[in-house]
């Protein structure tokens, strides 16, 4: 069996490079072998380089704009699924720790509601889940009661809810 080998420096190749190389003679082993003549004594090459992809699971997180009217409040915003699988290239992925979703407007809302909305990637992700439902919740707005105290005479009393 017949071996040759080319050598070509990779260290600058960011994603597809073509380039004549030379052909060496070869053995099994791949040691170059003198004394031999290859012909064609170059080649041209194609090397087409792709970034590591990897896939992560991730929590996602409702993404709320607007506001109730007077006197009532979102009480909670939960997504389902609650977790999706990202992949992409490992260099946009690897600080990737939830997915948001598209807003979700709460402006004028009086009872609970579910949206279904797109997640927020960047260019290269994708998702498990091309939609994820955004549940909205809302209630009276419950005002977090305070109390004051007064001396007068030895007695206190307590003032608000």
């Amino acid at each position: 069996m017949r071996h040759a080998i080319v050598y070509f420096d990779t260290a600058s190749v960011r994603q597809q490079v073509v380039a004549s190389v030379q052909v060496v003679p070869a053995d099994a082993a791949g040691q170059v072998v003198t004394g031999v003549s290859v012909s064609p004594t170059a080649v041209a090459m194609t090397l087409s380089v792709r970034q590591a992809v990897i896939s992560k699971v991730v929590s996602v997180v409702p993404t709320l704009v607007g506001t109730p009217p007077q006197s009532l409040a979102v009480s909670a915003a939960t997504a389902e699924p609650a977790t999706v699988t990202l992949t992409g290239p490992s260099a946009l992925l690897q600080k990737a720790e939830t997915a948001a979703t598209m807003p979700v407007d709460v402006t004028g809302a009086r009872a609970d509601f579910t949206r279904r909305v797109a997640l927020q990637l960047p260019p290269g992700i994708s998702s498990s889940a091309g939609q994820v439902a955004v549940n909205v919740r809302v209630g009276r707005e419950i005002l977090s009661p305070t109390a004051s105290w007064s001396r007068s005479r030895d007695r206190r009393t307590s003032c608000g809810a």
